[in-house]
């Protein structure tokens, strides 16, 4: 009879920590269901034709999910930003245009989202109308932390070049609008984006985020 206290407080932890990970995993699946719902909305408000809208949707899932690939190998507790690069890399399956340059730079789930989705809008948008449309062109995607008057940040910069001459566009597509408005919000800090005619560059910033506090952000 002298375990059944020991026992009784193993169960008790066993339980406790199960309901823990059906209420991260319930965590989890909402905002999933709640990116889904973004992307479908806002793919089909702008896209040119039902055609047009499927094919968006698929292409922008898919890279949602090889985020989740990621999230999902280190446990859902944080991402390396090399590992995001290089799934952008693969995608688009031009390894030579690419230039990676950064050490390791862990982000937690949001932002390693975030990031996973705003490289693909990139991405995208290079192969159709920058640097990834010409053999010639290149893309330089260097990452960094630095420490900015005292507050520890991340600082990410996409910059294309040797591709056709970019021009400013007439209105902001949904990958525009989510580099400049949505982006910001979910990384916690602040993205420029600019159309220069030598390429496109992308500069983001965002807090160091402290991956003591928890898994799920």
């Amino acid at each position: 009879m002298g375990g059944l206290p020991r026992d009784v407080t193993e169960r008790k932890r066993h339980e406790q920590h199960q309901q823990l990970l059906i209420n991260e995993l319930n965590h989890r699946v909402k905002n999933t269901l709640a990116t889904v719902q973004s992307i479908a909305r806002q793919t089909l408000r702008s896209a040119a034709g039902l055609e047009d809208a499927n094919a968006k949707i698929e292409e922008r899932l898919l890279a949602l999910a090889s985020a989740h690939d990621v999230l999902t190998r280190e446990n859902w507790h944080s991402a390396d930003i090399r590992d995001l690069a290089q799934s952008t890399v693969d995608a688009y399956g031009a390894p030579d245009q690419f230039q990676l340059e950064g050490d390791s730079c862990r982000l937690d789930p949001r932002r390693a989202l975030a990031l996973a989705m705003a490289l693909h809008e990139l991405g995208t948008n290079a192969t159709r109308f920058g640097a990834l449309s010409s053999r010639e062109g290149r893309v330089h995607l260097h990452w960094s932390s630095t420490a900015v008057d005292g507050d520890a940040r991340i600082e990410v910069l996409w910059q294309e070049h040797g591709g056709p001459a970019v021009h400013e566009p007439v209105q902001r597509g949904f990958g525009a609008r989510l580099l400049e408005r949505g982006l910001k919000h979910d990384l916690g800090g602040g993205v420029e984006l600019a159309f220069a005619p030598e390429g496109v560059r992308c500069h983001l910033w965002m807090p160091q985020p402290n991956l003591e506090e928890g898994q799920l952000r």
